[in-house]
């Protein structure tokens, strides 16, 4: 049967009728005149069913002056209900304390049956995890005061009421109710639940698998008066098989999407009481929030979740009597700068949001990134980033000794010096802003103290687990990792990165930028990476009062140290140093693509160039710097001498005959108008590419500039309406058109037409033209074409001629086969 999870169970009712059959008990010795019956109505009773949860013990208590006058059940038989619900307790009038419960645990049965005044009741707790809780049989409790005065009739009295609870399961935070013959009082769950609904977005192409989902940070103890409680517990919703998710699948509709079903789990409230007095600051603070902790693998990379639940915005109580339904929809890998859709939520739902998991980060070292922390871990066309570290929702720069996991602050505003402050307890470490799972941080006493590889061995490529208990390790491959998965789960790789070797500090060096890349935040490489300027702790732990322009990164072995000067950049060098400063640290993808490089270039222009337009070469790949330029000499260099003729930028604006690019682009040449008759020309370009594995690829091209040759297109006048020369023939005017029209004739050249049947010459030639204006392109000719003796339509071909001065004979300049169709006669 469906549980409603906010529903009224028991009613408390004032009224005039005595029941014969329920039992009186006298609460105070006084005269019988003096009492009043107050009836005592309950809707569920032992061995019923109703709206899903099964009655099987109900307990009233009731207090005077905070001491136990009366602890009613129906188990010992102390508390009568007949088969209407009611039972009676004759009382004088007065105010008194009361507890209802319905459905105790057995712990809670210990506690309660020892009960002798109502502050004992605060302290009765029990161990949800090990009570074999069910929807059907969750404790339900109310506390609260009653008044109770006499009524109109006599031996019968009237009741207020002011609970503990209202219906919601939320404080009550009104007064006495208004007397009434009926009283209710709102019999609320004494636990929480949280139900988990997971979706993949529907842009995410990878494939989402869930393996675990866990309720971590929850009360170990629930009680029947909500507190504080520092003891958490965790909670496993669902811990495998694994099940994948989809945009498509799943069995659960809300806002017309489909979702994912994962186990319901009862849930200890999470209240922030104590004292009687509710701790606003605790309660809006996101580190006492209880939350969802997932583990996934996103396209097969393991990753991790975190949701903070909650009760509504910057609320973290948990509300007993209340199903948070979380709905999810998962859009790309986690850590921080993922960003997630939470579905809209109604009622008894809530509104989360996915959190990263606290701990070792790797934000981008793009130089187009400086300063924004930009997390690259699911940017997976970032290869390298800077180890930093997530904390009160915030990016921490972090140093380290060399090869240790313990990350120490750098406060990168301080302009002093400032010396190590070591942990004092686990819950104020102070300079040491992370460290791993399973490490004693209370050890560290002093910088000394901080674990290192103190000799210049390397850095093991691969964590393990008696390194790690050390603090020592390669911390790259800790990011993303949480605390939980450290220390518990002993995973000790995310398979995703490693600490910069010198092997890639030497293909950075390699990439530099060089000369004219000086500046103030770092050293330039690669044409779009940016390696920040950073402080430093000495040997003593002391962290420096500023950069200088300068930064130092631990390299894998030999405590060697990529050090440079942005001032100066030509001078960066790898080179040992004392393990015992801190520096910072460098990570690098332990998967990263060959080189991919595909060029589409142009081969050929006409004589008129394209100077402004521009010839586009495209460049797909996945590449982060390449540059092409016009070779002037060698081997594969150009026919042209006139350099100053080709150019990476429109000609109009200046001469480029180098350019830079990165990954796919569309470069383009320009080159200028060349109006030759006699031969062609070429330009050489050379491409070069250097990627982040350190290789490099150099490609060779020809751009080839053609000649123009002059072309004849003819054209016959007074043509019949079919388009077609008549069959008895006659002299027709054939108009020739040269080509190309943009560049001048060759004056003193004659032009003139004869056509043919069947291949073979026909008739006379026509008339000749003289060109006697270069820059005239039209002329026209006569040509006297014979009749059409033949029974068929026949097919007339026409060729335009042209002699120059210095030429010896005439020469074809038809640039195609033009035909006419003669009709007959």
């Amino acid at each position: 049967m469906k549980m409603r999870i906010r529903n009224r169970i028991l009613t408390l009712a004032a009224a005039a009728l005595l029941s014969a059959c329920a039992k009186e008990s006298a609460v105070m010795n006084l005269p019988e005149a003096e009492k009043v019956t107050v009836q005592i109505k309950t809707r569920a009773f032992a061995s019923n069913v109703v709206e899903g949860v099964t009655i099987e013990k109900v307990r009233f208590m009731l207090f005077q002056n905070e001491t136990l006058l009366n602890n009613y059940t129906t188990s010992n038989g102390t508390l009568n209900v007949d088969d209407n619900g009611l039972f009676n307790l004759a009382v004088s009038p007065g105010v008194y304390s009361f507890a209802a419960i319905i459905n105790e645990t057995p712990e809670l049965t210990e506690k309660l049956n020892v009960v002798t005044k109502r502050t004992d009741i605060d302290g009765a707790g029990f161990d949800w995890q090990n009570s074999a809780l069910t929807s059907g049989n969750m404790s339900l409790a109310n506390l609260g005061e009653i008044k109770i005065q006499p009524g109109t009739t006599s031996g019968q009295g009237v009741a207020q009421l002011r609970p503990v609870y209202n219906s919601e399961g939320g404080r009550y935070k009104g007064d006495f109710t208004t007397a009434s013959t009926t009283a209710t009082i709102d019999m609320p769950r004494v636990m929480s639940q949280v139900s988990v609904f997971l979706r993949q977005d529907n842009a995410v192409t990878e494939e989402i698998k869930i393996s675990n989902v866990q309720v971590s940070n929850i009360p170990r103890n629930s009680y029947l008066v909500d507190r504080l409680d520092a003891d958490n517990t965790k909670q496993n919703l669902f811990n495998g098989p694994e099940m994948t998710i989809s945009a498509s699948g799943g069995d659960k509709e809300y806002n017309g999407k489909l979702y994912h079903t994962f186990p319901t789990a009862i849930i200890a409230e999470k209240s922030f009481y104590e004292n009687g007095t509710d701790d606003e600051t605790k309660a809006t603070d996101p580190d006492n929030a209880a939350y969802l902790f997932i583990n996934a693998t996103y396209g097969g990379v393991p990753t991790t979740y975190k949701i903070l639940l909650r009760e509504g915005d910057a609320n973290f109580r948990l509300l007993r009597n209340t199903n948070y339904n979380v709905y999810a929809t998962i859009k790309q890998i986690g850590s921080k700068g993922i960003y997630v859709v939470i579905e809209p939520v109604k009622l008894y739902n809530i509104t989360v949001n996915w959190k990263p998991v606290e701990g070792l980060v790797i934000v981008s070292d793009r130089e187009a990134d400086f300063n924004k922390n930009v997390n690259v871990w699911s940017d997976y066309t970032a290869y390298s980033g800077i180890l930093k570290v997530y904390k009160d929702d915030a990016y921490h720069d972090a140093l380290f000794k060399y090869g240790s996991l313990i990350a120490t602050g750098n406060d990168a505003t301080a302009t002093t010096e400032q010396g190590f402050t070591a942990p004092t307890a686990v819950e104020t470490t102070n300079d040491v802003i992370w460290y791993p799972g399973n490490f004693d941080v209370t050890g560290i006493g002093n910088w000394d103290d901080v674990p290192y590889i103190t000799d210049a061995s390397n850095i093991p490529s691969g964590n393990t687990p008696e390194l790690v208990a050390q603090g020592k390790g390669d911390p790259c491959r800790l990011a993303a990792l949480s605390p939980h998965q450290i220390g518990v789960e002993g995973k000790l790789d995310n398979q995703q990165w490693h600490m910069a070797n010198p092997t890639e500090y030497t293909i950075l060096m390699k990439a530099a930028n060089g000369t004219g890349s000086e500046n103030d935040n770092g050293y330039r490489s690669f044409h779009e990476l940016l390696i920040p300027n950073v402080k430093y702790r000495n040997e003593s732990g002391v962290l420096v009062s500023s950069h200088n322009y300068k930064g130092n990164y631990w390299s894998t072995e030999s405590n060697k140290t990529f050090s440079f000067d942005s001032r100066n950049p030509t001078a960066a060098a790898l080179g040992a140093a004392a393990p015992g400063q801190g520096y910072t640290v460098r990570c690098v993808r332990n998967n990263i693509p060959a080189a991919r490089i595909t060029i589409n270039p142009p081969t050929s222009v006409n004589y008129k160039g394209a100077a402004i337009n521009g010839l586009p070469f495209y460049v797909d790949s996945n590449v982060p710097y390449w540059k092409m330029e016009l070779i002037k000499s060698g081997d594969h260099a150009g026919t042209s001498m006139n350099f100053d003729d080709f150019s990476f930028a429109p000609l109009a604006t200046g001469v480029t005959h180098e350019i830079e690019g990165s990954y796919t682009q569309t470069p383009k040449a320009y080159i200028a108008r060349r109006e030759s008759r006699t031969e062609d020309r070429t330009f050489g370009v050379k491409f070069t590419s250097m990627h982040f594995t350190g290789e490099e690829t150099t490609y060779y091209f020809t751009i080839t500039q053609s000649r123009y040759s002059i072309k004849g297109i003819p054209s016959i006048n007074g043509l019949g309406t079919d388009n077609r020369i008549k069959g008895e023939g006659g002299k027709y005017t054939i108009h020739i058109e040269l080509t190309p029209d943009d560049v001048a004739m060759p004056t003193g050249a004659q032009l003139k037409v004869r056509y043919t049947y069947l291949s073979a010459p026909r008739g006379e030639e026509s008339t000749v033209a003289t060109i006697t204006d270069g820059n005239q392109h039209g002329y026209d000719v006569e040509l006297n074409i014979l009749a059409n003796d033949t029974p068929d339509v026949i097919g007339l071909s026409f060729v335009v001629y042209m002699k120059e001065k210095d030429e010896s004979g005439y020469r074809d300049i038809s640039s195609s086969s033009y035909s006419y169709y003669q009709n007959t006669k």
